[in-house]
């Protein structure tokens, strides 16, 4: 791995075509960010779950 890419201003994978060859794992940050939702109906039960 050689090059890092800014996912905001370019990728790394190659247009397709019949001579396009796979880049290197990309290992920058993703430019979308992804957060978890758990829905709960005891809020003090579900904060005591996440904090132990």
């Amino acid at each position: 791995m050689s090059d890092y890419y800014d996912a905001f201003e370019v990728s790394p994978v190659p247009l397709p075509g019949p001579d396009a060859v796979a880049p290197e794992p990309f290992r920058g940050i993703y430019g979308l960010p992804q957060f978890l939702t758990v829905p709960c109906a005891d809020l003090a039960a579900s904060m005591d779950f996440w904090v132990r």
